[in-house]
């Protein structure tokens, strides 16, 4: 099991991060080896920057692109590959429905209750989180996250509502027409939709950059960054591996996790948020 109990890790949790360190260590080779800038992000970068290791009870690593980027970063991967990693996204998987991608390392199994039943990968994963420029008009900015929000209504299945928690009659009715069109099989029509809409400031000089899926559209207040705030990015290290984080990570910090960052959580809320249980294939 993938535990964290009275200030120790478990045997599979432990494992679990050494293999999550050897996928990061071969995608930051690749990285290096084709000129493509990755970030360390959310709590993968702040277990580098505030305790230069994984944080003890962490379950997985975030990794940060800009758009251009992370095209780069596809096509190298498809033309070259990463041994034993597969890239999920939306081009490689029609029925992906994350709007970031995802490094899974084949012969691996976690569990997944989204994936379950729909035939895709699930193994062991790295999180690829994608970074959009943003339009340079507030109004259009709004329209975006609105119809962000909508294309979520119809491509999530059902199997994450509980993580989604929607509350009120109207955000429930949402969800209900939401989920009759993804029957219907309007989903792949909702994914390219949001990737056309993610992308409208492409180009726009705003400065302004934002992951969509990170902490999920209704939070953008707390993800919205200056592109300076990311890129270039400053080299840390994650216990052995060699990577950067975001250039002003104390800003992103301060963002995600409020002013009080650099102090541990409360010992109660020091727990794995991922997985629980992990098939390594042996």
């Amino acid at each position: 099991m993938i535990e964290y109990l009275d200030g120790k890790a478990s045997a599979d949790l432990l494992r679990l991060q050494t293999t999550l360190s050897g996928m990061a260590e071969r995608v930051l080779a690749f990285c290096r080896t084709h000129d493509i800038p990755i970030v360390f992000i959310g709590g993968t970068a702040l277990g580098a920057v505030r305790d230069g290791a994984f944080i003890p009870w962490d379950d997985d690593i975030d990794l940060a692109l800009m758009r251009e980027d992370y095209r780069c970063f596809a096509a190298a991967f498809r033309e070259h590959g990463i041994e034993g990693l597969v890239l999920q996204d939306w081009d490689s998987d029609p029925a992906y429905h994350h709007a970031f991608g995802r490094l899974r390392l084949e012969g691996t199994r976690i569990d997944e209750p989204d994936f379950e039943g729909t035939g895709m990968h699930e193994g062991i994963f790295i999180d690829l989180f994608i970074y959009d420029e943003l339009p340079r008009s507030e109004a259009i900015r709004s329209l975006q996250r609105f119809l962000l929000g909508l294309a979520n209504l119809v491509i999530m299945p059902p199997a994450v509502d509980a993580k989604l928690a929607a509350r009120g009659q109207s955000r429930g009715l949402a969800r209900r027409i939401g989920l009759a069109l993804r029957r219907a099989g309007f989903a792949p029509l909702a994914i390219r939709m949001r990737e056309k809409v993610s992308r409208w400031g492409e180009g726009s000089g705003s400065g302004v950059i934002d992951s969509f899926p990170m902490l999920g559209v209704s939070k953008w207040r707390k993800t919205t960054l200056a592109k300076t705030d990311l890129l270039p990015p400053r080299p840390a290290r994650l216990g052995t591996l060699e990577g950067h984080v975001p250039a002003n990570a104390e800003r992103f910090f301060e963002l995600h996790y409020n002013a009080d960052w650099r102090e541990p959580p409360p010992e109660d809320a020091r727990r794995p948020g991922h997985v629980t249980t992990v098939d390594f294939g042996d």
